[in-house]
């Protein structure tokens, strides 16, 4: 009978101990959730919406003051509050909104109670290089002079003659932004910890510009064109109506039949700009100077005339854009006319 009683006896105590073991495993875990919550809800008491657009950091920064409870410390000298800043956020907490902020910059922050404490990271002093090319997307065409600056930094490259840049920084994240006349700007995020090699490609854009129209109601042509004095227009009918060696239109010919022009002497090419020497010369033909305007010893000029538009003789009022020459000067311009395909069909 003892043994029995005892047995019940044991059975109970064991009975007793499963409930408060359950108790304690609940209040644990209320704790820890408690907690959590607590811990939570001490960077997300306040919501920040910021929609600002190249602003001032030390506006942005008294946005969130006024937002939330946090006020922000930092050093004048370290940080620069006039750098500008763009963000657009919407009912986020303190934390996304920093990390937001501070992406692309080396600006670090910490919590201290209600304070955020602002510093730059310590920087390293090893230096890498990011160097590459620079082309056009469509053709593949290096591009030279492109811009390739680094944001928020004094600092940038112009790619040289054959499209290539090179830009030494130290090690960190920076935003580059790549940028040509006429092409699209590329911005790229980077993270420089060793010498990288980055090429880019840009796009073409086209600007159209809408249509100029210049209407006059007085019908006058001096108000379009001047009538400059020395100087003579000749097309190539007019030359090939001149009286001609064997037949053969001769530009030079052309020349000394002109006022003001004389020849050097006879059986030479060479000819005298209102006593000018023919070394104060200068013959140009699709703007290439040509030295020597004639062969088979003067008899004949190098230039065909069914190949030229026109000619001009400058005899006075030399244009500065010709400039070169000590006194007294000659121009001939001449433009191609025809092309082979109307040359051969000509000859057939």
């Amino acid at each position: 009978m003892k043994i029995k009683q005892k047995a019940v006896s044991l059975k109970r105590k064991h009975v007793l101990k499963r409930p408060i073991f359950l108790m304690k495993l609940s209040l644990t875990m209320f704790l820890v959730c408690c907690l959590q919550l607590m811990a939570a809800s001490s960077f997300s008491q306040n919501k920040i919406s910021l929609k600002l657009d190249n602003a001032s950091l030390q506006s942005i920064l008294n946005q969130i003051e006024n937002q939330t409870d946090y006020s922000f410390v930092f050093n004048n000298d370290d940080i620069d509050i006039k750098q500008k800043f763009s963000i657009n956020i919407l009912e986020k907490d303190i934390v996304s909104t920093m990390n937001t902020l501070f992406k692309t910059t080396d600006i670090t922050y910490k919590f201290r109670k209600k304070l955020i404490v602002l510093s730059h990271q310590k920087r390293s002093n090893k230096t890498h290089t990011i160097h590459g090319t620079v082309r056009d997307a469509a053709t593949g065409e290096t591009l030279i002079g492109a811009n390739i600056i680094v944001v928020n930094k004094n600092k940038g490259a112009i790619t040289n003659t054959y499209g290539f840049y090179s830009l030494t920084l130290p090690e960190g994240n920076y935003t580059l932004q790549i940028s040509y006349l006429g092409y699209a700007l590329k911005e790229i995020v980077i993270t420089l910890k060793t010498n990288l090699n980055k090429d880019f490609e840009l796009q073409p854009v086209l600007n159209a510009l809408g249509e100029v129209v210049v209407t006059s109601t007085v019908k006058n042509k001096s108000q379009v064109r001047n009538v400059l004095s020395g100087v003579n227009n000749l097309t190539a009918t007019d030359i090939k109506n001149l009286p001609s060696f064997f037949g053969e239109p001769d530009i030079t010919r052309a020349v000394l039949t002109q006022p003001g022009v004389s020849s050097v002497g006879e059986g030479t090419a060479g000819f005298n700009i209102r006593g000018g020497n023919i070394d104060q010369n200068l013959v140009l033909l699709d703007e290439a100077p040509m030295y020597i305007s004639s062969h088979l010893w003067g008899l004949f000029s190098v230039v065909n005339a069914d190949a030229i538009k026109g000619m001009t003789l400058y005899k006075g009022g030399i244009p500065a854009r010709y400039g070169g020459r000590a006194s007294f000067q000659c121009w001939i311009f001449a433009k191609r006319k025809v092309t082979l395909k109307n040359l051969k069909a000509k000859a057939a």
